[in-house]
This record gives structure tokens, C-alpha cells and sequence, in this order.
């Protein structure tokens, strides 16, 4: 099974001030992703909401990884035909309102900025290449710990960049590109 991957969900309504996380870069709805792979996804937790509710689209052949969630973390396996999809979640409970939204974009030749990302592991400097285009639209590159602290952050029309990881500490990091509505997020891991 392929290691799964971060997307935060939740989006500003009338009820209260969430907003769209997606692995620590605000406002991206809707969100390309792979057709195929399993996504973690999480809602902004609701006061006094006692449980969640996700619902999936219903053709595209999207589907829950590890049962169907009660909480505001859902495993999603998104589906493999391209296409837009909306994956909802709303709080259930007293006073808990307010569903969110996400547009997922699924397009098999959409994934394609990252061409290599190395050494990983890594212990004191990491390499992003991105695909070679005609665009110098800017690519926004962070680093986020387990925790989606942003430990690294860059906007850059730059197509290789190099990171130190001299100072982290070992673990397992998520490396985010967002190139447009387009993210592409890689695991890395950090080891002295």
C-alpha cells in the first residue's frame, strides 16, 4: 500500500472561521490530486461536534482505507478515472454546523512537477527538482514536521532547489509543492 498522504479539510462558512488546509498552504479548493492514492484528510475539529460524517462521490470509485470514519480524519484511497469529485464532511452533535467542502481534481498526467527529490533519506541537504517548462509561474515549496509545522518555506520560479536539513531533528517530514491549484506532496526522512 503506498504511504498515505496529508490533506486538511475545511472550509470558511457562515458558522465559523475554518478554512482549506492542504498539508500547510491555505486556500487550495479545488485540489489536483493522483488518481489512486491514499490521501489523509482531516477537518478542522467543530465545537460540539460528537462525531463526523464523510461522504464520498459516488462514482469514480473513491473509498475509505481502514473503515469509514467517525472522526475528523478520514483515510481516503481517491479514485482512478480523472475527473472532479467533492469529498464532504459534517460535524454531528449539539450546536455542531456547518459541512465542508473539498473539490478534488483527479487528472493521471496532472502529478507531474516533481522530477526528483534526493537523497532520502537525508541528513544535512535535499534536492527538489522540478519538471522543466515553459511556465515561470512560481512553485510554493515548504517542509512540514509531523506535527504541520512549516519548517521550510520557499516561493520560487527556480526549477532546482536545495534544502538543509543540518538543524532538524530526525523524523519524518512532508514535502509540499504547489504549483498553481496543483500540490504534490513527497515523505522525507531526515536521519543524522
Amino acid at each position: 500500500m503506498p504511504i498515505p498522504k496529508t490533506v486538511w479539510l475545511g472550509a470558511p462558512d457562515t458558522y465559523n472561521n475554518s478554512i482549506v488546509y492542504v498539508s500547510g498552504n491555505y486556500g487550495v479548493n479545488p485540489i489536483t490530486l493522483s488518481g489512486s492514492t491514499g490521501y489523509n484528510f482531516f477537518m478542522d475539529p467543530v465545537l460540539g461536534a460528537s462525531s463526523y460524517s464523510w461522504s464520498l462521490p459516488s462514482g469514480g470509485g473513491f473509498s475509505f482505507l481502514g473503515g469509514t470514519p467517525s472522526t475528523n480524519a478520514a483515510i481516503i484511497r481517491t479514485g482512478s478515472t480523472d475527473g472532479t469529485y467533492q469529498i464532504i464532511c459534517t460535524p454531528q452533535g449539539c450546536g455542531a454546523a456547518g459541512s465542508r467542502y473539498l473539490t478534488v481534481i483527479i487528472d493521471s498526467g496532472g502529478i507531474i512537477q516533481l522530477r526528483a527529490a534526493y537523497p532520502n533519506p537525508t541528513n544535512d541537504l535535499f534536492i527538489v527538482k522540478l519538471k522543466e517548462t515553459e511556465s515561470s509561474e512560481v512553485a510554493e515549496i515548504s517542509l512540514t514536521n509531523k506535527f504541520l509545522e512549516k519548517v521550510y518555506t520557499l516561493k520560487t520560479p527556480e526549477k532546482e532547489i536545495s534544502i538543509s536539513t543540518q538543524n532538524l531533528p530526525d523524523g519524518t517530514y512532508y514535502l509540499n509543492i504547489l504549483l498553481g491549484k496543483e500540490l504534490t506532496q513527497k515523505q522525507v526522512l531526515v536521519k543524522h
